[in-house]
């Protein structure tokens, strides 16, 4: 089966390459070239045949990146075959491929330590390790050893002091390695001589290992917080900083109780601490937990009292005062008291450090409130100004919701193609995206591509040139990195020109297949893979969710096996097929589970379903409206997911349907 699908592919690219005329000497060294890549894993004599021969061609585009290959696979001579120079894109390959000819464990951990920028951190552990077992080193190799390895997994250290301690702490905790990380923590918690700070801290970063154990462990976390929140006694307090700490390990301590336990017991909590705490630190975060707090119970004018209490406290910080300006005026929104709302959405739309997204909220419900205090025309100039300035968000095309306007079109306007790099680099990027040696095709742009303060000088079109290629490289977070960092300005006229750089849609075949299979949108799977890995099939969250759409391993073996899926280990995970499959099955229970609510299966794919299907509860309870809801999700980051997920998926929509797709789909927000 192997041999077949080699001589398949080898024909496909042969067939690619057919043209009338005879091929050109490089099209019939490329494939020649791909001959090689083919022959690599079935005959690798004659790859490295062909890969040294196409290395000696002084015309062939690729003559160094075969030079690197045939080193990889050829018996070579380090003093010779190793000398000649490859272009500095090329130099990490090169470094690799001599990386993997070394002997020894020692040398390869003294190459490592030298060439740190081409390995991760978990392989330099690893090689550093070995190496320190190599009994032939001198005490300087050993020592250069040690600091290299202590300083990326302090783990290990023999003495460590107490700040290397708190070092070793993290690093246990980032391998998961709990109960060490608790015991080391205990030991510096009942440890006398160390500092009132310091033994705080201890019960802080046990309080943090709980939450990552949390799970069934759910009185334990909370145990551990406790235990933080009350190390601190209002006697000991006798500096800024001490009172600092005090307040914030009290006022998570009641955040904790408020969601694991009783929102009473919480508002005890927060009683206790402004008795102790007044007149000593800045209490406008604990007058705004407690205005939370309240809401819930439905006690709203207390709430909103207690918001205005929180504006009469020092904030340093606008980001602060922002969230609390934003509580005041969305309570009075939902107090029907519209004008006082819009007081204060002014006052957020208004400051000069509101950023452009957060001004693109403020400005939809400063409109929603003029309309339903019966303004309508005052409300449509509010809109209007809010679709000319937001150009592709959430809150645009509620607006032109609201104004019965059509949606725009998005797709590329006034751009004329052409390139970000010159000749022969262009050439050799080509050459290197016909061959497939795609990772070498980033390599060699990310050379090529200025720093993003430099990037920002560029004009539109040329940025979005360099978008192009990163396309063609098949490597998509780069360009959404780079566009979020540019002006604003910037970003919309790139997008006017080419949304579709913005919004690719790799992987068609697979996920039409998995469409047609589950019945799920293709449309939606783009919206989703885009938010959750950038389309990087090799993606890996800090919570160990892989792959395109970020699929924690336990829950793809229970979807495939319930789908009958063939699957293994997360590593399958990382193969762009089983990741869609997979996917797209977990996509089809969420819809059903949430009876097709846009919302609310979006929602629960980033947050836990009974975490959504409480926050639907509440929504109902109180009578709110659907969008009402997304702006109650008491996750920030669930909230913003929903968002970016429905304005992803409309603009597939728009660019797949155009002209029959005109309106915003509200219907998709609908929650009832």
């Amino acid at each position: 089966m192997q041999g077949f699908q080699f001589f398949i592919s080898l024909f496909v690219f042969l067939a690619s390459c057919t043209t009338t005329p005879p091929l050109s000497p490089e099209t019939d060294a490329l494939v020649d070239y791909t001959k090689a890549s083919l022959f690599k894993n079935v005959e690798p004599v004659k790859a490295c045949e062909l890969f040294s021969a196409l290395s000696k061609k002084e015309d062939f585009l690729l003559k160094d990146v075969a030079y690197v290959r045939s080193l990889q696979l050829c018996e070579v001579k380090p003093e010779t075959d190793w000398a000649r120079p490859v272009p500095a894109w090329l130099e990490k390959e090169k470094q690799l491929t001599f990386y993997k000819n070394i002997k020894t464990d020692l040398d390869r951990a003294l190459f490592m330590q030298k060439n740190p920028q081409f390995f991760k951190s978990t392989e330099r552990i690893q090689t550093f390790q070995k190496g320190l077992d190599e009994k032939n080193m001198t005490p300087e190799q050993k020592k250069l050893l040690e600091e290299s390895l202590y300083s990326l997994a302090p783990r290990f250290m023999k003495n460590p002091s107490l700040q290397d301690q708190f070092r070793m702490v993290k690093d246990y905790r980032s391998v998961r390695l709990f109960d060490k990380t608790k015991a080391l923590l205990q030991k510096i918690i009942d440890n006398p001589k160390n500092s009132l700070e310091d033994r705080w801290n201890a019960h802080k970063e046990m309080y943090l290992t709980s939450r990552l154990q949390k799970g069934n462990k759910t009185q334990a976390y909370v145990n551990a917080t406790k235990k933080w929140a009350q190390f601190l006694k209002p006697a000991q307090l006798t500096t800024p900083t001490l009172w600092q700490n005090y307040l914030e390990a009290q006022t998570t301590y009641a955040r904790v109780v408020w969601t694991e336990q009783s929102t009473d017991q919480a508002l005890k909590i927060l009683d206790s601490l402004e008795k102790n705490a007044k007149d000593k630190v800045s209490l406008h975060d604990v007058y705004w937990l407690r205005a939370r707090m309240l809401e819930e119970k439905k006690l709203h004018e207390q709430a909103v009292a207690e918001i205005e209490k929180s504006l009469t406290e020092k904030i340093p910080m606008w980001k602060e005062r922002e969230k609390v300006l934003w509580t005041l005026a969305w309570s009075y929104f939902k107090e029907k008291k519209f004008e006082l709302s819009e007081k204060y959405f002014k006052e957020l739309i208004d400051h000069p450090e509101t950023a452009p997204f957060a001004r693109f909220k403020y400005l939809y419900w400063l409109g929603e409130a003029q309309q339903r205090r019966g303004d309508i025309e005052l409300a449509k100039k509010t809109w209007t100004q809010l679709a000319e300035e937001d150009f592709f968000g959430f809150y645009n095309m509620l607006a032109h919701h609201q104004l019965q306007k059509p949606l725009k079109d998005y797709k590329s306007t006034g751009w004329k193609s052409g390139s970000f790099l010159k000749e022969p680099t262009e050439k050799i990027f080509y050459a290197l995206r016909k061959v497939e040696e795609l990772d070498l095709a980033t390599q060699l742009l990310s050379f090529e591509t200025p720093d993003i303060n430099t990037l920002k000088t560029k004009s539109a079109q040329e940025i979005s040139n360099l978008f192009y290629l990163y396309t063609q490289a098949q490597n998509y977070k780069y360009i959404f990195y780079a566009f979020s960092q540019l002006p604003y300005s910037l970003q919309k006229e790139i997008f006017a020109q080419t949304p579709e750089l913005l919004f690719p849609r790799p992987y068609q075949e697979v996920i039409n297949e998995s469409t047609a299979q589950t019945g799920v949108d293709a449309e939606l799977i783009y919206s989703i893979m885009r938010q959750e890995s950038s389309f990087d099939p090799n993606a890996r969250s800090p919570m160990d969710a892989f792959g395109l759409l970020q699929i924690l391993p336990e829950v793809a073996r229970r979807t495939a096996r319930d789908s009958k899926i063939s699957y293994h280990s997360y590593e399958d995970l990382l193969d762009e097929k089983k990741n869609i499959a997979i996917g797209a099955q977990l996509l089809k229970r969420q819809i059903q589970s949430f009876d097709h609510k846009f919302s609310l299966y979006v929602a629960s794919y980033n947050a836990s379903s009974s975490a959504v299907r409480g926050w639907h509860k509440r929504t109902l309870a109180a009578e709110y409206d659907d969008l009402m809801f997304i702006e109650e999700i008491p996750y920030e980051e669930t909230k913003a997911y929903v968002k970016l997920v429905f304005r992803n998926y409309v603009i597939y929509k728009k660019m797949k349907y155009g002209n029959d797709f005109k309106d915003f789909p509200r219907d998709l927000l609908q929650i009832r």
